[in-house]
């Protein structure tokens, strides 16, 4: 951002902050997603019928059900920095960057506009319409962006903690739940 720390620093916080939320949220959405799918997979085996909801205090008695969510926890809190550096990508170093190049366009385009046709007041205010309504809808992906990029890193954890787990369930014996 700018050498203006009165500003920068309190908008990083603000994003990371933000990114972190986000981060939290996906972690219990996928933390319950894959306590589910070990439940459901562990009960499949038994010939059980499959859960639709998990409530950990209900299922805790699953044989090592806590140990693949301990597990899942570890790697959660190693992927919580992650968020922070999406924030550097998305928002921090792409986002002015973009926003500036689109600013450039819009004006460039307005002026090329006013040198080669006769434009009337009503287009010049039509374009600068189009080029906001552009700008938005750019600041409306970026944050889109870093919200899907969270999810889906967290989602990978979870997932292959998941894939690790179910390859080495042959050697897991269990009779009943």
């Amino acid at each position: 951002m700018c050498e203006c720390r009165w500003l920068s620093k309190p908008t990083k916080r603000f994003f990371f902050a933000h990114a972190d939320k986000v981060s939290e949220k996906w972690i219990k959405i996928v933390y319950n997603k894959y306590a589910l799918k070990y439940t459901n997979k562990l009960r499949k085996r038994c010939n059980l019928e499959k859960l639709n909801d998990f409530d950990k205090a209900k299922y805790n008695t699953i044989p090592g059900l806590l140990i693949f969510l301990h597990e899942l926890d570890y790697k959660f809190d190693k992927a919580k920095g992650l968020a922070h550096g999406k924030v550097r990508e998305y928002w921090l170093r792409r986002g002015p960057r973009l926003l500036i190049i689109l600013i450039a366009v819009i004006i460039f385009t307005i002026l090329l506009a006013e040198y080669l046709t006769d434009v009337t007041k009503d287009e010049h205010i039509y374009s600068l319409l189009i080029g906001i309504n552009m700008i938005l809808f750019n600041i409306y992906m970026l944050y889109q962006k870093l919200i899907d990029s969270i999810s889906s890193s967290i989602m990978r954890v979870g997932h292959d903690h998941y894939k690790n787990w179910k390859d080495n369930l042959a050697d897991l014996k269990v009779t009943s739940l």
